[in-house]
């Protein structure tokens, strides 16, 4: 599925990162820096696995073969909700954002519907299946891309439908639905089954899985506003339904540990020699904050809480 992908990306971004294997552009990533190391990365390596995830994040090309023109028009705002799933600001995001990011992080196999054929297995993967042509956008004689997509085929053109999370064109549930038909009809021929009476069953059948699919979406759809998520108040973690929006907040999914015990010491003055092993601080701007239980902050996710000691709680509290 593709929230396994999804978090295999992520978890190799971490370690990427953890280990300074990665651009330094992608160590505190922010809007322009992602967006420069689009830039960076498109000149280095660009394959023809990856047009979909270039077309779907930026657009349609301004040149026959080029997408670094696309890339440098668009604007650096386009970049935060991939920059808010990096930090972990958020845990829900558009697939074309997991996509951008397993090419900018080399992730493989990539895209998703190779990494789901090998069930994530490279080892497994042949060299047609995985197309890694590199070449830099600025080479007139480069063409990578014309066998995967028409010219005619742009963002404009497609008509997308989510469900649940769920994206897929107009183009792609015709060419499934060609092909359940073609399956079903070579299954009545097998049979034996008459063309006549094979196309009204195939019909039927067809219309049986058409309304499965709408039931289906249907009731994940309801599944997903029924779903509880959280957000920071600012001193605690509060609870609300996953469709419910919060000014200038960031809703999570819920994390039931940090909802009922993550909160924020809003009077440190209260701490004494028994808080050591029970608080936890940081240092924010240059002012301390301490909290009462271990993680990262909840407004950097990248900020790690460390356990107070005695020392500090002498120089920063006590003594004051």
């Amino acid at each position: 599925m593709f929230e396994d992908y999804k978090e295999k990306v992520i978890l190799t971004y971490q370690e990427k990162r953890d280990a300074g294997a990665i651009s330094v552009n992608l160590l505190r990533p922010s809007p322009g820096k992602i967006k420069d190391e689009c830039l960076i990365v498109y000149q280095e390596r660009c394959s023809k696995k990856d047009e979909r995830a270039f077309r779907l994040f930026f657009g349609p090309k301004d040149h026959i073969t080029d997408y670094g023109q696309s890339i440098s028009k668009l604007e650096i705002d386009k970049f935060r909700p991939l920059m808010n799933f990096m930090n972990r600001r958020t845990n829900v995001t558009e697939d074309k954002n997991i996509e951008l990011l397993a090419w900018l992080i080399d992730f493989e196999p990539r895209p998703y519907q190779i990494w789901n054929n090998f069930k994530g297995d490279p080892t497994t993967l042949t060299a047609s299946e995985i197309i890694n042509e590199p070449a830099t956008a600025v080479d007139n004689n480069f063409q990578p891309f014309t066998s995967l997509y028409r010219p005619e085929d742009t963002e404009d053109k497609e008509t997308k439908v989510h469900i649940a999370g769920i994206s897929t064109t107009e183009t792609e549930i015709k060419e499934e639905t060609e092909t359940t038909n073609h399956e079903i009809q070579s299954l009545f021929e097998n049979q034996g089954v008459s063309h006549k009476k094979g196309s009204k069953i195939r019909k039927t059948i067809t219309s049986f899985m058409i309304i499965l699919a709408a039931s289906g979406g249907t009731y994940q759809l309801a599944s997903l506003q029924n779903q509880e998520c959280m957000y920071w108040t600012g001193d605690h973690y509060k609870r609300i339904s996953c469709n419910q929006k919060v000014k200038d907040a960031t809703v999570l999914a819920l994390d039931t540990a940090k909802a009922a015990h993550l909160r924020k010491i809003t009077q440190p003055d209260t701490l004494t020699q028994s808080s050591v092993g029970k608080v936890w601080y940081t240092k924010i701007d240059g002012e301390l904050e301490f909290y009462t239980a271990d993680g990262y902050h909840p407004m950097y996710n990248d900020v790690r809480l460390k356990p107070i000691t005695v020392y500090m709680l002498n120089k920063y509290i006590l003594r004051k």
